[in-house]
C-alpha cells in the first residue's frame, strides 16, 4: 500500500495557484488547454476515488471527459478531491481485489498505482504550464518511477498513451543518474514532449539525487 497523500497535495498547491490568465494557454498535454488540464485532474480525482471504493458505475466505467466546463469552485473544490482520493487508497480494501476505471478491469494494486502516476504526472503538466515548481518526496517517485520506466521502454509515444490512463503526446525516457541513495543508475527521469513549443523550450521533469523532482528549461 503506498501513501497517495503527499503527491495529492503537492499536486493541490500548484492547482490552487493556476490563474485565471493562465487557463487558456497550453501545456504539455496535446490539444489540452490549461483549462481542460485542470478539469481532467478535477475528474480523475472523482473517478480513482470511485475505483478504490469499488463503487463502479459511470465514474469508473466510462473514459474522461475532456473539455467540460470547470466547476465554478474549482479551486476550492478540487483539492478536496484530491485529499478525498488519498483518503481513498489510504484504505487497506482499495488495494485489495479487482478495481475498474475508464471502463478497464485491473488488480487494486495495479489501479492505485495508476491513481498515484496520474496525479504525479498531471501535478507536473499543471506546474510546467503554469510555471511552478513540482517536487515529488523519495517514497512516491520510488513508487511511480518504475510505472513510468515501463511506459518509457516501449519507445517514443504518439497519440495516446493507454498504459497509464493518461492522454498526451510525449516522448518519455530514463536518462542517466541515480536513486536517493546513490546506488542505482537509471533515477534520472525526464520527459522530452513533442508538443511544447510556443516561446519556452521544451520542458523537462527531472529527479536529482536527493529525490526531487521540479519543472525546469531544457
Amino acid at each position: 500500500m503506498i501513501d497517495l497523500t503527499p503527491a495529492c497535495q503537492r499536486t493541490a498547491e500548484v492547482l490552487m495557484n493556476v490563474t485565471d490568465a493562465q487557463l487558456n494557454g497550453r501545456t504539455p498535454c496535446q490539444k489540452l488547454s490549461l483549462r481542460d488540464l485542470v478539469g481532467h485532474v478535477g475528474g480523475l480525482a472523482l473517478a480513482f476515488t470511485a475505483a478504490a471504493k469499488k463503487e463502479f458505475g459511470e465514474l469508473t466505467d466510462t473514459p474522461p471527459v475532456e473539455g467540460a466546463p470547470l466547476d465554478d469552485d474549482w479551486r476550492t473544490a478540487y483539492p478536496r478531491r484530491l485529499a478525498e482520493l488519498a483518503r481513498a487508497w489510504g484504505e487497506p480494501a482499495a488495494w485489495e481485489g479487482m478495481s475498474r476505471a475508464g471502463g478497464v478491469d485491473f488488480p487494486g494494486e495495479m489501479a492505485g498505482i495508476v491513481a498515484l502516476t496520474e496525479v504525479v504526472i498531471h501535478g507536473w503538466d499543471l506546474a510546467a504550464a503554469s510555471g511552478q515548481d513540482y517536487n515529488v518526496d523519495p517514497a512516491t517517485l520510488d513508487a511511480v518511477l518504475p510505472h513510468v520506466t515501463a511506459i518509457a521502454a516501449e519507445g517514443p509515444v504518439r497519440g495516446t498513451v493507454r498504459a497509464s490512463g493518461a492522454c498526451r503526446r510525449r516522448r518519455a525516457h530514463t536518462g542517466p543518474g541515480h536513486w536517493a541513495d546513490g546506488t542505482r543508475p537509471g533515477a534520472t527521469l525526464s520527459a522530452d514532449w513533442t508538443v511544447w513549443t510556443p516561446s519556452s523550450p521544451c520542458a523537462r521533469l527531472r529527479t536529482t539525487r536527493t529525490g526531487r523532482a521540479r519543472t525546469r528549461a531544457a
